[in-house]
C-alpha cells in the first residue's frame, strides 16, 4: 500500500526531533482536492534558472510516453520531471523558427507544432514540415487544435478554420459562413458539433452549416478567445469581455463584478470534479460550484498573464505564464503537536497497521495511536517500558513490536505490554529498528549487534560473525529475501546465514547507514 510504504519510508528517514508531519492523500493520490483553497496546494515554479530556455510558456502537453513538452519563444522543451532539453533550430533541422506557439498529440499518436512560421508533425521519429503547398494558408499562424469525433483534425487559425485529412489541408473563411478569419479556439461537443472562436463572435458548425452568435445573442464580446465543451454538453466561452456559458441555447456571462479577477479571459481548461480552470491577464481564477477563486503573484505565481493550463496524469495542475512555469499540486502537509493531542513533540518513529491506524513512537510520551485524527497515549503508565520510544513496527501477523531506550523491546497485544530486555538474551535494551523477515523472524537491531528472535529464542549476531559494525541502525528484507543491515561502520547483507559486508572501500560515501529501501530509476533519452 502507497500509504504504508510512505509511513515505513518517512520513519526510516526522519527519524529526529519533529512534530509529526505527513501528507493526507486524496483518493486519486496527486489530484487536486476540489474543495481545498487553490491558495493551499504545493506550489512549484520552474524559469530559466531552473533550466527553461525562455520563461514565456505558451503551452503544456504530456503525450502517452509520460514526458512532459513546452512550448516556449526559446524552443521546444522536453520534461521529465526533474531535466529539461531543449529542442530549437540549432539542434533541429525541421525548426527554422524557435518561437514555438503551440503543441497536439493526436489520437494516432502524432506531435503536431507550431511555431511562428511553421506547422511541423512529428509521426513515428520523421518530422514534416507543411507548407501552402500541401494546402495551408500561406504565413497563416495557428492557434488551437480539434479533432472531431469522426477523428479529423481541425485547426484554428489567422486566416480561417483549416480541417486536415488524408494529407491534405482546407480552409473555411468568412466566405463559407465564419464570423470572421481570424480563429482563435476550436472546440467539438458531445453531439460532434465543432465551435469557432473568432475575433468576431462565435460560430458554430454542424451538418456542413455555419451559424455565428454574438453579443446581441447573448455572447459577453465578440472577441472569443477560448473554448471548452463540457462533457454534458454545456459549452464555456472565454471572451475579452468576460466569461459566457451556453447551455439549452441560453448564454449565461460571468464578469468581474460575478468575482473574476479580469474580464480578459486568455484560457479554459475542464479539470476533474467539474471544475473549471480559466487563465486570465490578471491570473488563474477556479469556477466551482457557482463560485470564483483567483491565483495571482499575491500567491507567488510568476506572473499573472495566464496563457495555458493543462492537468497531466497524476492531477497535477500546470500553468504557463509570461514568467515561468508553475504546478499545483495536492501535497498537503498537517502538522500535529502536543495541541491536537500528541504526547510529545519530538517524533522518534511512525508506521501504519494494517488497519490504516497510525502508531508513532516519542521522545519522551510514549507510544501514540492516531485514528480518525483522535491520539490515544500508551506510557509507561499503561505498562510501556521505557517513554522513549526508539521504533514502531507491525510485523505480518499483525503484532506491534517497540524499540525503546534502555527498556529493550515492548510487544503491545490486546492493550497489554510484554518486555523483552538483555535477561531474554536481547543483545541490547536500547532498541534502534525492528523488521520481520518472510519466515516469520524477529530481528532487532541495538547498539550492540543484531538479535534474531525465533521460536521464543534470541540469538545475537556481531561483527565475530561478519557483520559490519555492531551498532546497527536499519534492517530491510529485499524482494528476493536478503537482509540488509545498516550499521555504523557499513552495511551488511545477510544471505544463506552468511553475511557479506560494504564500506567505503567498496565505494560507499560514508559508512554510517541510516536507512536502507530499494527504489526504481528511469533514464531518457535527447532525441526528438
Amino acid at each position: 500500500m502507497f500509504l504504508n510504504y510512505l509511513m515505513r519510508l518517512s520513519a526510516r528517514y526522519f527519524r529526529g526531533c519533529l512534530p509529526l508531519i505527513f501528507f493526507f492523500l486524496a483518493p486519486d493520490i496527486f489530484a487536486l482536492d476540489p474543495h481545498q483553497e487553490i491558495r493551499l496546494y504545493a506550489h512549484e515554479v520552474w524559469r530559466t534558472e531552473e533550466g527553461l530556455p525562455q520563461n514565456t510558456v505558451n503551452k503544456v502537453i504530456q503525450t502517452r510516453d509520460g514526458y512532459l513538452w513546452i512550448a516556449t519563444e526559446e524552443g521546444l522543451v522536453r520534461f521529465d520531471g526533474k531535466r529539461f532539453f531543449t529542442f530549437d533550430k540549432e539542434n533541429t533541422a525541421a525548426i527554422t523558427s524557435n518561437s514555438i506557439r503551440n503543441l497536439y498529440e493526436d489520437r494516432a499518436g502524432a506531435l503536431w507544432l507550431t511555431t511562428a512560421r511553421e506547422l511541423i508533425r512529428r509521426e513515428k521519429g520523421v518530422l514534416k514540415a507543411f507548407s501552402s503547398e500541401d494546402g495551408l494558408p500561406t504565413d497563416a499562424q495557428v492557434t488551437s487544435f480539434c479533432e472531431d469525433g469522426a477523428g479529423a483534425l481541425w485547426l484554428a487559425s489567422s486566416k480561417g478554420l483549416v480541417h486536415f485529412r488524408e494529407g491534405r489541408f482546407t480552409t473555411f473563411t468568412a466566405r463559407d459562413g465564419l464570423a470572421s478569419d481570424l480563429v482563435e479556439a476550436v472546440a467539438a461537443d458531445r453531439d460532434n458539433a465543432l465551435w469557432i472562436g473568432t475575433a468576431n463572435g462565435l460560430t458554430r458548425y454542424q451538418d456542413q452549416r455555419f451559424t455565428s452568435y454574438k453579443v446581441e445573442d447573448g455572447l459577453a464580446h465578440n472577441s472569443v478567445r477560448a473554448l471548452y465543451a463540457e462533457p454534458d454538453g454545456g459549452l464555456w466561452i472565454g471572451t475579452r469581455g468576460g466569461l459566457s456559458r451556453l447551455k439549452d441555447g441560453v448564454f449565461s456571462t460571468y464578469t468581474a463584478r460575478d468575482g473574476l479577477p479580469t474580464d480578459n479571459i486568455e484560457m479554459l481548461y475542464g479539470g476533474r470534479d467539474r471544475t473549471l480552470l480559466i487563465g486570465t491577464s490578471n491570473g488563474l481564477a477556479v469556477w466551482q460550484n457557482g463560485v470564483f477563486t483567483s491565483f495571482t503573484t499575491e500567491n507567488a505565481l510568476p506572473s499573472n498573464r495566464v496563457g495555458e493550463i493543462f492537468e497531466d496524469r497524476e492531477g497535477s495542475v500546470w500553468i504557463g505564464t509570461e514568467g515561468g512555469l508553475s504546478r499545483l499540486r495536492d501535497e498537503r502537509l498537517e502538522s500535529f503537536t502536543t495541541v491536537e493531542g500528541l504526547s510529545s513533540n519530538i517524533v522518534r518513529s511512525i508506521t501504519e497497521d494494517h488497519e490504516g491506524n497510525l502508531w508513532i513512537g516519542t521522545e519522551s510520551g510514549g507510544l501514540n495511536a492516531l485514528k480518525d485524527k483522535k491520539f490515544t497515549a500508551y506510557t509507561t503508565e499503561e505498562g510501556l517500558s521505557a517513554d522513549l520510544v526508539r521504533a514502531v513496527y507491525q510485523d505480518r501477523r499483525g503484532q506491534l513490536w517497540l524499540g525503546t531506550h534502555e527498556g529493550g523491546l515492548n510487544l503491545l497485544q490486546h492493550g497489554k505490554f510484554t518486555h523483552f530486555t538483555t535477561k531474554d538474551g536481547l543483545a541490547s535494551n536500547i532498541v534502534l529498528a525492528v523488521n520481520d523477515d518472510r519466515h516469520g523472524n524477529l530481528w532487532i537491531g541495538t547498539p550492540d549487534g543484531l538479535s534474531l528472535y525465533r521460536n521464543n529464542v534470541f540469538t545475537v549476531y556481531t561483527s565475530a560473525n561478519g557483520l559490519a559494525n555492531d551498532f546497527v541502525r536499519s534492517i530491510y528484507e529485499d524482494r528476493e529475501g536478503r537482509l540488509w543491515i545498516g550499521t555504523r561502520g557499513g552495511l551488511s547483507v545477510l544471505k544463506d546465514g552468511k553475511f557479506t559486508s560494504y564500506t567505503t572501500l567498496d565505494g560507499l560515501p560514508n559508512d554510517f547507514i541510516g536507512a536502507v529501501w530499494r527504489i526504481a530509476a528511469a533514464i531518457s533519452g535527447s532525441e526528438l
